[in-house]
């Protein structure tokens, strides 16, 4: 069942779409952290929020410099997620002919 999901780790493709997707939560969350002074949780969790377009609500960015990486995240999660999405497809496709 997760073969597809293995063949898409080792596909460089996919391992740079990980390491693509992680540095830029890792990014965000460094830039929350210091533009809004909230703790390394938080600016995880926005981060991923933000990344996702989940957009809860709970944490909400009070600069401006802040408001524009919440876009740019959900924009970059938006291309992420269509990325991932063809890549699983693909393998699978490979995987189940």
């Amino acid at each position: 069942m997760f073969t597809p999901l293995r063949d898409l780790a080792r596909q460089p493709e996919g391992k740079a779409l990980v390491i693509s997707a992680i540095s830029t939560v890792a990014v965000g969350t460094v830039v929350y952290s210091i533009l809004e002074g909230w703790s390394l949780l938080d600016s995880v969790y926005h981060a991923m929020i933000a990344a996702t377009t989940v957009g809860y609500g709970d944490f909400r960015p009070s600069r401006a410099a802040s408001k524009i990486l919440s876009i740019v995240l959900a924009f970059v999660g938006i291309v992420f997620t269509g990325l991932l999405v063809a890549l699983c497809v693909h393998a699978a496709q490979l995987a189940f002919g």
